[in-house]
């Protein structure tokens, strides 16, 4: 605890000798005009159900760990952060966005509180649907890269259909890391990275390539999803 509030307190100086305020919310802090992390453009008002797609960026020294949205979903995938949020109302709302980053020993909590526009009478359109397997709201892409410090112990993992509306249980998690001739599986019924899991990425020398199957109940059917990555040391 102490450390957080000593960040906290240097944070405020900081943004002090800037000129620039810092407005507190439990814990969490403005994340506009913080140069931790950048959203472009950093929009205010949004509309409900319609996706928007933004930069993400962090300053060298932090390390990405997890966002939340409270009214919509919110996924980062490499540099793009892409949000739509939701009004269940017929007038305006808000939708909070938090972030949390990690430096060394200590780790920043930022905000930013969206003004979500019920949504518009407007001409029916289709969208084309994917699906994702999330892990912490991060979008695992096929035939993407990431490093091994992003899978964390007990990160959870997700199913994501565009405009589901059914239930979505998880109740198989495969994880398959291959190198050369060598294949090591790993299985769990729970959508939660295991120790197991984590110890094994983290031996990692090299780039190994790892698949993630996750069996999911959705409504009365049952499906599995899977995605492709390379795990870099």
């Amino acid at each position: 605890m102490l450390p957080f509030i000593f960040l906290l307190l240097f944070l405020q100086q900081d943004a002090k000798k800037q000129k620039v305020p810092v407005s507190i919310t439990n814990g969490y802090i403005a994340l506009r005009n913080r140069d931790e992390v950048k959203i472009t453009p950093l929009l205010d008002t949004l509309v409900a159900e319609q996706e928007y797609v933004f930069d993400i960026s962090f300053k060298s020294k932090y390390v990405f760990s997890e966002l939340f949205m409270d009214k919509g979903v919110a996924i980062r995938t490499a540099n793009t952060l892409t949000i739509k949020p939701v009004n269940k109302t017929n007038h305006t709302d808000t939708a909070t966005l938090r972030i949390i980053g990690f430096s060394s020993n200590n780790r920043i909590l930022l905000y930013h509180q969206f003004i979500v526009e019920p949504i518009k009478n407007l001409y029916p359109r289709v969208a084309k649907k994917h699906t994702l397997v999330l892990m912490s709201n991060n979008a695992l892409e096929r035939n993407s890269s990431y490093t091994k410090s992003m899978f964390v112990k007990d990160a959870t993992f997700e199913y994501y259909e565009d405009d589901l509306s059914d239930t979505v249980i998880v109740d198989g998690l495969t994880l398959s890391l291959v190198s050369g001739s060598v294949r090591k599986n790993l299985y769990t019924t729970k959508p939660i990275l295991t120790k197991e899991m984590h110890d094994e990425i983290k031996t990692l020398k090299q780039n190994t390539m790892a698949y993630v199957r996750l069996d999911v109940k959705v409504g009365k059917k049952r499906k599995s999803t899977w995605t492709r990555f390379t795990i870099k040391p």
